[in-house]
């Protein structure tokens, strides 16, 4: 026996693959797309765990574009109606829009600095960190806007200033935003400035100020399970961890990668799976193979090149609904890899619950279309099964012709 046939044969041995319940013939939901998406724009990644994590787009106001490299500072930056953010390696920061706005102003009675024992009106308070005082509305819309950690801290007074139509407001500038207040019947209210539309329109051009087409489902793929069971449990831990992972465009997926570690430590119960051709009802993290097959699946139909996959040993009944297209995990390995080539971000959404699990590809689609040809199964000592797809380009040009065999043992 060669080297390479060594290495296979210990593969094989190694390798624990998962055994779930038959599927049913239902059609694949769609599992919502991880992203914020509004506007026309996406917000994503570290991005939207820092909207979401500091009030949403009630804080931030509407996207004006997606993620973009700025130029100047070498950083991913995203532009809100009221802030643009920034990412600078793993923290995300502020862009100082009040302070950018306030450029040139230092010298003006409302911006210099006052001394600690400047007298206060009742309500008021000094901040020390700026040289200001803060009260009244502004301070109560401060407080109730995020304060020091979205707004930042006064940088000026409070001052009448007048409008575009002639008028004043009575306004006060903040690091990272300007506040008015509007008086109406009823007392007033305080507004705050769109200065992240103020600067979007400084630095950014036309198309990337431009709305892009909606995200779409590329692909979606779903099996039952039965919750309550240890591997349902897994089914849904390894879909949790699968779902929001981003895939850049020209990256590769792994899922391995995507899940992390598969161990009682990371959270997995023992369930029943296939060990060395064997079925067991105690290995840690049975059933996740089924996440994986659903991802398999998807990125089949989606037209995905698939780099690494390898199916079960075992004719598996859950399966048999798309029969040779199942995936087998396990750590370190077989994985499954799958290259994003549609030029644009996607995304994966996966989604456990209520006995479903369901894997969704979201993205933008290259006009690319896929035509899968019907299984053939062959049966005999062994089960063997070809599944073929033929990918076309958006004119229709043939890139991509593939046949997959996979034998089962019975």
């Amino acid at each position: 026996m060669g080297r390479a046939s060594i290495l296979l044969t210990s593969l094989l041995m190694a390798a624990t693959f998962c055994l779930p319940r038959a599927a049913g013939s239902a059609p694949a939901p769609l599992a919502p797309a991880p992203v914020i998406e509004a506007a026309g724009f996406v917000v994503d990644g570290p991005f939207q765990a820092f909207v979401l994590s500091h009030g949403g787009l009630a804080a931030f106001g509407q996207p004006l574009s997606d993620e973009l490299l700025d130029a100047e500072l070498g950083v991913p930056v995203q532009y809100f109606t009221y802030a643009r953010l920034e990412r600078h390696g793993d923290e995300l920061r502020l862009t100082r829009l009040g302070s950018l706005r306030a450029a040139g102003r230092v010298g003006e009675a409302p911006f210099q600095w006052l001394p600690a024992d400047t007298p206060l009106a009742p309500g008021q308070r000094y901040v020390a960190d700026s040289g200001h005082t803060l009260g009244g509305a502004f301070a109560w819309h401060h407080a109730r806007s995020g304060g020091v950690a979205l707004l930042g801290h006064p940088i000026s007074e409070e001052f009448q200033a007048p409008q575009p139509d002639g008028s004043t407001l009575l306004v006060q500038y903040f690091e990272r935003g300007l506040l008015s207040f509007h008086p109406t019947p009823a007392g007033g209210e305080v507004e705050q400035a769109p200065l992240g539309a103020w600067l979007a329109e400084q630095r950014l051009t036309l198309a990337e100020r431009t709305p892009g087409p909606p995200l779409a489902p590329l692909a979606s793929a779903t099996l039952p399970y039965t919750p309550g069971t240890a591997w349902g449990a897994n089914i849904e831990l390894a879909a949790a961890k699968l779902g929001g992972v981003i895939v850049e465009p020209g990256a590769r997926l792994s899922f391995l990668v995507a899940v992390g570690e598969i161990s009682a430590a990371a959270g997995y119960l023992p369930g029943p799976a296939v060990v060395s051709g064997e079925v067991v009802s105690n290995e840690v993290g049975g059933g996740i193979c089924s996440v994986a097959t659903l991802l398999y699946r998807a990125a089949w139909v989606a037209g995905l090149p698939v780099l690494e996959r390898q199916g079960h040993s075992r004719w598996l009944a859950a399966y048999s609904d798309m029969p040779g297209l199942d995936a087998a995990i396990a750590a370190p390995g077989p994985d499954l890899r799958a290259r994003n080539d549609t030029g644009r971000r996607l995304y994966v959404a996966a989604q456990a619950a209520d006995g479903v699990a369901t894997v969704t590809l979201w993205g933008h689609s290259d006009g690319r279309s896929v035509e899968l040809r019907p299984p053939l199964v062959r049966e005999g000592e062994l089960i063997e099964v070809v599944n073929s797809r033929l990918v076309r380009d958006a004119a229709g040009r043939l890139v991509r012709r593939e046949q997959v065999t996979t034998r089962y043992r019975r």
